[in-house]
């Protein structure tokens, strides 16, 4: 698959995201915080349908204008919403993915993780990966966002990938 759309290069942390999830035809995903738009492209042009979802009203009519044709085409729904207070009645989620979403890890993340518990299929997937800009930073997202989706019953791995940090997240085994 070519990693250029109109000339655009996509970024390395979109293009690691976007294995991570592995898209493919009938996967359902939820993409939190999808900023302009550019994971959202990369995910529908694989064929993954995709739910994109910010608080920023710019960040959504971003992500609406790059992905125009897969609106038209109903491979992307974008609403402006924070994770906290999104709803959707639909069937759950494949993959659950966010990039820099800081919310896991600058704070209690709790209602974040309570949600994504809610919306994940059961047999569905957690894809987080975060660059942090300082070294404190990467720190701390390395060690509370995996205790946030363990405390919310959710087994979490964490990769290091450069100065990417890729956590992917699974739900519990029953005891």
């Amino acid at each position: 698959m070519s990693w250029e759309r109109r000339g655009e290069a996509v970024p390395e942390r979109v293009r690691i995201t976007a294995d991570l999830v592995d898209p493919r035809p009938g996967r359902r995903v939820l993409e939190i915080g999808c900023g302009s738009g550019v994971l959202t492209d990369v995910l529908c042009r694989r064929g993954a349908s995709v739910v994109a979802i910010d608080r920023s009203p710019k960040a959504v009519e971003r992500t609406r204008h790059r992905n125009a044709e897969h609106l038209a085409s109903g491979y992307v729904e974008v609403q402006a919403a924070a994770l906290a207070d999104f709803r959707h009645d639909g069937s759950p989620f494949d993959v659950i993915v966010g990039i820099d979403v800081n919310s896991f890890w600058t704070g209690s993340a709790e209602t974040e993780v309570r949600r994504v518990a809610e919306l994940l299929a059961p047999d569905g997937r957690v894809v987080l990966v975060h660059a942090p800009p300082t070294r404190t930073g990467a720190h701390r997202a390395s060690w509370l966002v995996p205790a946030a989706l363990r405390a919310g019953g959710l087994d979490a791995e964490v990769e290091h990938r450069g100065d990417l940090i890729c956590i992917v997240a699974r739900r519990s085994a029953p005891a």
